[in-house]
Parts: C-alpha cells; structure tokens; sequence
C-alpha cells in the first residue's frame, strides 16, 4: 500500500490541475461569450455557452437556457430554455433555481406548479439568493399557495433585509408595526420602514416611486409613537445601516 501512495498523489495531483485548468478554460470561455454579446454576436456566444454547458458549466447552463427563451443566437425555444434552467438548476446555482420559482408562478412556458416553484424559491434562498428570499417572505405572509406562516415570512424578510433589500425591510417593518407574527414594536418597526426609504443604505433599491407608500406609513405611525421613541428608531437605524443591516 505504501508504495502505491506516490503513485496515488501524483496522480491526484495531476487530476487537480486538470480540473484547475478546465475551470479557468471555461471561465475565459465565459469571458469570450460576455464580449460577443456585448458586440451582438449572439450567435458567437450561444455557440460558447452550448460547449460550455455540455461540460457542465452551471453558469453557461443558465446563460443558454437565456439564450434560448429569448430567442438569441439560436432559435426561440422554450422547452429548451427548462431544459438548461432546470439542469443548472439541479446542478446548484442559485439564478437557476429562481428562474424556475418564477416561471412555475406563471402560466407561460410551464403550467402553474406552487409547489414546483416553492421548491424552486426556497432552493435559491437558501443559498442567500435575496430576491428569492424576499418571495418566500411574500409567500409565507399571504398564504395563497401554502400555509400562512407569520413566522417564516419575518425569517425570510429578515434573510433579505439584512442584505440591503429595501423591499424587504419595509414589509418586515410593517409586520412589526402591526404586531403579525411578533408583539408589536413601533420603534422596532419604524426603524425598519425608515430605512427602506433611505437609498444610501441599502445595496438593492426599489424604483423611488416605492418610498410615496413608505413616507406615508412612517408619517402615520409617528403620529403613534413619543418622541423618544422616534428618536430610539432613527438611532437604531443609523447603527443598523453602519453594522450592514445585521444585529438589528
């Protein structure tokens, strides 16, 4: 046994530097694909990201699952398009996996599936996918497609909020503010809200269009709460957005 054990590093060695230099191959493949699009050459790169998707790439995968539904550089083809999503998907990037949340929501290319596309959302989320959190939170609090679930959907808006998701930090602010699935905090909840409305805070933003509703509930509750308790939200705020949204 000892004296196979040269034999087996080198050839562990060698199996590691191949596989080194397949992933810098198909990164600068990627890379290729990238600058062909960007000069329209869709064909040029749905050519790359098949050759990169039939090694396996999960990126390429989803890339020419893209290509595919909208049609660019190959020939429009839906069954095609699920097809790479859901292999990428399986494989385990996280995009993936949300494209699949959204089109089993929807009645175009797949019936509606809820739960194929919970499955889908939850995969991504856990893997931090934001926008995929703050849907599980949707999901959760309305309880249209699966139980409704107070707690779940202020786990899943915190997941996200805590990522810069101003979506995500007003709907968590409000549950707070009314007291769903916790005891109601005002201070706790404004904080929350105010900083949905602050763009500087977040990494995500919504369209400015979203802070109209946000101002109007912050002015509504203020009207609830002490003075000392606005000021005890806005510093807690503050402190928020300079610890990154985390421990709040």
């Amino acid at each position: 046994m000892n004296i196979l054990l040269p034999k087996i590093s080198a050839y562990l060695l060698i199996s590691g530097l191949l596989t080194s230099f397949a992933l810098q191959a198909n990164a600068d493949n990627l890379s290729d694909a990238k600058a062909a699009i960007a000069k329209a050459d869709f064909a040029k790169a749905a050519k790359i990201y098949q050759q990169a998707a039939q090694a396996g790439d999960v990126k390429a995968e989803y890339n020419l699952g893209l290509m595919y539904l909208n049609g660019d550089g190959v020939k429009q083809d839906n069954a095609e398009a699920l097809k790479w999503f859901t292999t990428s998907a399986n494989g385990g990037f996280a995009e993936a996996q949300y494209r699949l949340g959204v089109i089993y929501f929807r009645n175009d290319i797949v019936p509606i599936d809820y739960a194929e596309a919970v499955k889908w959302y939850k995969a991504a989320a856990t893997q931090g996918h934001v926008k995929s959190q703050l849907d599980m939170g949707v999901i959760y609090y309305s309880g249209a497609v699966v139980d409704q679930d107070y707690a779940e959907a202020i786990k899943w808006y915190k997941l996200a909020a805590s990522q810069g998701l101003t979506e995500a930090q007003f709907n968590l602010g409000s549950m707070y503010l009314k007291g769903e699935g916790v005891a109601e905090d005002l201070v706790k909840g404004y904080m929350w809200v105010y900083l949905s409305t602050q763009p500087n805070n977040a990494q995500l933003n919504e369209p400015a269009r979203n802070n109209s509703k946000r101002f109007t509930v912050l002015s509504f509750y203020a009207n609830k709460m002490t003075v000392e308790q606005l000021a005890e939200a806005k510093s807690s705020a503050n402190a928020c957005s300079a610890n990154r949204f985390t421990d709040c």
